[in-house]
């Protein structure tokens, strides 16, 4: 055989290789865990695809697996309809939303929780954590989003259970309860989460009461988490506490009491799904 024919024999090989390695190839471990965890019964994506089917007639929802992406896709409701693709890219997985896409950033909260359920973390922690970051403008090297006028890139590390030593400084600050007014005379529930600290109020300006909950144990970032949320929500008293409480305690003055690591069926009377990977402080301003 001679050379010149020899070499395109060669070529013609590598080629037929490449393409039948190509119609093999098959999603990564980790992009099919993550999609087959989205699709569960019990996911935040099946439960809200669950409602929307129900309450809007001749909504249509889609999910397709490719090699290095997955796609879903709704239609039939004009204000839900859409496609968003998760492509992996190394060890993240990545996604571009539209502007003020607010459906899509739902799509992309669900991703989220699944892929929280395939790596085993705590769903309400890494919320907390993306809060955070994306209060302070950080990214991290397991998550970050970036937004400009053609619309916001957000990568999501997919490849193992994410380091998150960001998380000793993060807590609820001025940035994390920007959107809080004062209480007022009517009663309200607010609700917020950062880092590993969760609080909800419920109540008006003469009758609040707050349940405060961290990740792992109450500490300083509890502490400084609850001194914000008072300064924010400024219940009857809440001079008062703001100037005599300085240490994490449990306490009982004229205008308020503080009663550290409750229980977690008190914890659930204020929500429902109380962690009990979170400990938690019951804080009530009022008679």
């Amino acid at each position: 055989m001679k050379k010149t024919t020899l070499r395109l024999a060669l070529l013609a090989l590598t080629l037929v290789l490449a393409l039948a390695q190509a119609a093999c190839a098959e999603p990564s471990e980790a992009l099919k865990g993550v999609y087959d965890a989205l699709l569960s019964a019990d996911s935040s994506y099946s439960q809200i695809k669950a409602v929307y089917t129900e309450y809007f007639p001749g909504i249509q929802y889609e999910e397709t697996l490719g090699d290095d992406s997955f796609t879903l896709t709704v239609t039939g409701n004009e204000d839900a309809a859409g496609s968003w693709t998760f492509t992996q890219s190394g060890d993240d997985l990545t996604v571009d939303l539209a502007p003020e896409d607010y459906y899509g950033l739902g799509q992309m909260s669900s991703v989220v929780d699944a892929l929280c359920r395939y790596l085993g973390m705590n769903r309400s922690v890494v919320n907390g954590y993306i809060i955070g970051l994306n209060a302070h403008d950080q990214q991290s090297a397991c998550y970050g989003m970036t937004s400009d006028e053609k619309g916001t890139h957000v990568r999501m590390r997919i490849a193992g259970p994410w380091d998150m030593p960001e998380l000793s400084e993060m807590l609820l600050d001025e940035k994390a309860l920007d959107f809080f007014d004062p209480l007022g005379a009517d009663d309200t529930s607010m609700a917020a989460n950062c880092g590993k600290v969760m609080m909800v109020t419920n109540g008006n300006v003469n009758d609040a009461t707050i349940l405060l909950g961290e990740y792992g144990g109450l500490d300083e970032l509890a502490l400084k988490s609850l001194t914000n949320v008072v300064s924010a929500l400024k219940p009857k008293g809440y001079e008062d506490f703001l100037k005599d409480y300085t240490a994490l305690e449990d306490a009982k003055a004229a205008g308020y009491t503080v009663s550290l690591n409750v229980g977690i069926d008190a914890a659930r009377e204020i929500i429902d799904d109380a962690s009990p990977d979170y400990s938690y402080a019951l804080i009530h301003f009022g008679a």
